[in-house]
């Protein structure tokens, strides 16, 4: 009885040994398994990186014009979008009142003039206080300054355009009272306007005043035109508006003199080389890859993005320049038509195998 249940131990023992000697040669090593990763293509940056801005056309100049002083308006023939020239009369007052004015005035200085006259004979004999002199002195300076009054009161009964421009809109009719500084009409530069556009924060942010080329000029487009035309900056402003972080700048060019009508408050697009404008640090070569496949390492506190190389992933360290419409601008030891993994990057490890699921070419 011993030797049959030793003979049975020692089969079981056997067979044991055999299975899983067959299981280990037959199961492949669960850390020599490919990780499947999404593969993006590196782009260099062009020469030419274009954004387009929707825009809004206004008026280069703009003013109202109003009477300094109330009264009947006698010549006021002008209308809508009708052009005038420097120096011609936009309306006038009826002058009787201010002219009757400067009439009187006349009369008090000259008054005070004569007896200033005599007074300073009567200093010459000593027969003349100084005090009472003085009096007649300040009295005489009083008539001037009124006199000086009204003459500008009448002047300011007729409205002349500052400058060339047109007509746009009126407020008033002929013959009718208004008062002072009420609004007559709105006159606006027609051979100058201006494109107005919101730049984000992200790109203001990046530019670099020093790195501008002055003579850089965008191009703007108008609805219903495929014509384009160079535009020059103008100005910008440095509080956001309202409720966004954009901020508004403001380009200028040449109203347009083709067959296209551009008129305030129509619509446009500006397009801006981001290129052009954006600082370019240190003079290194920049190249376009996908936000995703940019990792902030934590423990060195640098972005970095996973390169992919003859089946491995390795991490390369970045400096990130700016976004464009395409992606993030970084610079680094990369190359053209480098592949980088664009998913998935918190996984990955150095050195680790992985097997690309797509390959895009560009972003």
């Amino acid at each position: 009885m011993p030797r049959v249940r030793s003979s049975r131990i020692l089969l079981s023992l056997s067979v044991l040994l055999m299975s899983t000697g067959c299981s280990t040669e037959d199961s492949p090593l669960i850390g020599d398994t490919p990780r499947p990763v999404r593969l993006t293509e590196v782009q260099a940056v062009g020469h030419q990186e274009i954004r387009r801005f929707p825009a809004q056309v206004s008026a280069s100049k703009e003013v109202e014009l109003a009477f300094r002083v109330g009264g009947e308006v006698v010549e006021f023939n002008l209308k809508p979008s009708q052009r005038v020239t420097k120096g011609e009369v936009i309306a006038r007052l009826d002058q009787r009142d201010f002219k009757t004015e400067v009439t009187l005035k006349k009369s008090e200085f000259d008054l005070v003039k004569r007896e200033l006259d005599r007074a300073t004979q009567m200093m010459k004999k000593n027969l003349l206080a100084q005090a009472e002199f003085d009096g007649i002195q300040a009295r005489l300076q009083v008539a001037q300054g009124a006199l000086q009054l009204a003459q500008d009161r009448l002047k300011d009964t007729v409205i002349t355009a500052p400058y060339s421009g047109r007509i746009a809109t009126t407020h008033i009719e002929n013959h009718q009272q208004v008062q002072a500084h009420q609004g007559i009409v709105l006159l606006q530069d027609h051979e100058m306007i201006d494109v107005t556009i919101q730049l984000p924060e992200s790109v203001l942010s990046q530019m670099d005043a020093k790195r501008i080329d002055p003579s850089y000029q965008p191009l703007a487009t108008f609805n219903g035109s495929s014509a384009s035309y160079p535009v020059t900056y103008k100005q910008h402003k440095t509080q956001a508006t309202a409720g966004t972080q954009s901020y508004e700048v403001t380009f200028t060019l040449v109203a347009p003199k083709d067959n296209h009508t551009v008129y305030p408050g129509m619509g446009a697009t500006l397009h801006l080389d981001i290129d052009k404008i954006i600082a370019d640090k240190q003079g290194a070569q920049r190249f376009v890859v996908p936000a995703s496949a940019i990792l902030d390492n934590d423990l060195i506190g640098q972005p970095q993005v996973w390169v992919f190389q003859n089946g491995l992933v390795s991490p390369l360290d970045i400096t990130i320049q700016g976004v464009s419409a395409r992606g993030a601008i970084v610079s680094g030891d990369l190359s053209q038509n480098s592949y980088v993994v664009s998913a998935g990057v918190s996984q990955l490890s150095e050195g680790m195998r992985v097997t690309p699921v797509v390959r895009e070419r560009g972003l």
